[in-house]
């Protein structure tokens, strides 16, 4: 359904205002009145109307004054302000236009020629509107240009010194992009980008920005965020891009005649740079960029994908460096809960029916080997996927596997992952002996057994709460699938 045209009748005629709302609200307006000029601004922050008609002699506040308050406010852009007065006199005419009146109409007015006028306003309008969306948004992504992101920057910077809350920013470079438009061409480019836009959208809070800088650079505002919860929100965002981003570009072009060629890339990944506002002598937009932009330099020199955080001597620091665990928030149970949330959202994008969800899997894990299995007849593990070892070698590793649940979010918080050490464990021809590895079940919808995912590796690796995160997310969605299987497979 069409939202209504917004109006706002200001006259200090009570049968004026009468009148003219009975009038154009038959017409189909959604109108809200007014009998002076305080009023009127007052229900145009609350009403944001597109068309005021406004009387031009008041007390107080008068049509004139009003005017100029409309449209020296940038919330209440673009309005339309048509005057009303009894007096046909070009200097009244010339005066109220040049405080930024667009129209002008003399008393009586008829009212077929006032709905001309108005429709005149929201033509005027609907084009602002929309040269206002050319001009803020990236054509390509639809996120925020440029020009868009040093206007919210530059507030929120000066909101921020004001309050004193803090303020970051994450500058976002996609690693070796050229590579991808060299070799796929443009368009393939151009979807990565949008993916890219996508998942940005979908990690972030309503009240973060992300933007596009230009080319393969984005940047997202995070107010009231500071550097070590900035740093986190970066890393998670490293991670979700290596593990989906690639595969996500295959699917949207898996009818195209590339996909084949696709293979050749593993992922795609990038680097990221976060500054503080209170990390930068001058609190500036422009210097907060400069700050986040030498940031994601030095984690483009220190080997990509990866995160670094700005320091105003000149050196970036690395996640080792800032803090011990590569998860401080870790023991903090409502980042959890907020980890985990940010997770599930990649859900409709993943399936175990999809040969690709074990490559993203090895990847977010840094894993060398992972696997899917159902649950048989006699409660043991069968084999239905495999990913980085052979399906003879997988099928010797199940039954060594010590298998955990992670369905609760204390499980989650807490650091006794079993671990099934494979130091006797066969190497298959040719490759490097598996070391460690971890099985975690996946249950269906009323905590029955359904299945399982494990993960293997061929150096020891600490067990984070990341691992567990993912681990636990992609174990609840086998689970529901495997549940799903089983009852269409009763029908």
């Amino acid at each position: 359904m069409t939202e209504k045209a917004r109006v706002l009748v200001v006259d200090d005629d009570p049968d004026m205002v009468r009148l003219l709302k009975y009038a154009l609200c038959k017409d189909g307006y959604h109108v809200a009145v007014a009998t002076n000029g305080a009023d009127a601004l007052r229900q145009a922050l609350e009403l944001r109307p597109q068309v005021v008609i406004t009387d031009l002699m008041m007390p107080g506040i008068d049509g004139t004054a009003l005017c100029r308050e409309l449209k020296s406010n940038p919330d209440l852009h673009p309005v339309y302000v048509i005057i009303l007065t009894a007096r046909d006199e070009r200097e009244s005419y010339v005066a109220n236009l040049e405080s930024g009146a667009d129209d002008y109409i003399v008393k009586p007015a008829a009212l077929h020629e006032l709905r001309a006028r108005i429709e005149v306003g929201l033509r005027w309008v609907r084009s602002q509107m929309q040269l206002h969306r050319i001009a803020t948004s990236d054509s390509l992504t639809s996120l925020p240009n440029r020009y868009m992101l040093d206007e919210v920057l530059a507030r929120e910077v000066a909101v921020a010194v004001r309050s004193g809350e803090p303020l970051s920013v994450i500058w976002l470079d996609l690693d070796h992009f050229k590579q991808v438009n060299d070799r796929f061409g443009h368009a393939v480019g151009d979807r990565a980008l949008q993916a890219l836009a996508d998942l940005l959208r979908a990690q972030v809070r309503a009240t973060d920005i992300p933007a596009r800088y230009g080319g393969e650079e984005f940047v997202i505002v995070l107010p009231g965020v500071e550097r070590t919860a900035a740093w986190a929100v970066a890393q998670r965002l490293r991670q979700v891009i290596a593990a989906s981003l690639w595969p996500c570009v295959i699917r949207s072009l898996a009818d195209t005649p590339l996909v084949s060629a696709f293979e050749e890339i593993r992922a795609l990944t990038a680097s990221l740079g976060v500054a503080s506002l209170d990390q930068v002598s001058e609190k500036t937009a422009s210097a907060l960029l400069q700050a986040a932009d030498a940031a994601v330099y030095k984690a483009k020199q220190a080997g990509r994908n990866r995160v670094c955080v700005y320091q105003e001597e000149g050196n970036a620091q690395t996640p080792e460096q800032l803090t011990g665990d590569d998860h401080l928030f870790a023991t903090r149970e409502i980042e959890v809960i907020r980890l985990y949330e940010a997770i599930a959202r990649l859900g409709p994008s993943v399936s175990f029916q999809d040969a690709g969800t074990l490559a993203q899997m090895r990847a977010v894990l840094d894993a060398n080997a992972v696997g899917w299995v159902c649950w048989g007849e006699a409660s043991t593990p069968e084999l239905r996927g495999c990913l980085g070892i052979s399906v003879e070698t997988a099928g010797q590793l199940l039954p060594r596997l010590q298998w955990t649940s992670l369905t609760q979010t204390s499980d989650l918080m807490s650091h006794n992952l079993p671990i099934t050490l494979l130091a006797d464990f066969p190497p298959e021809r040719d490759a490097e002996r598996l070391v460690m590895a971890v099985g975690v079940l996946a249950h269906d919808s009323r905590g029955g057994t359904r299945g399982g995912i494990w993960v293997a590796w061929r150096q020891k690796t600490r067990i984070t709460m990341r691992h567990k995160f993912i681990l636990g997310y992609l174990a609840r969605i086998l689970g529901l699938e495997l549940e799903l299987e089983a009852a269409r497979q009763t029908v």
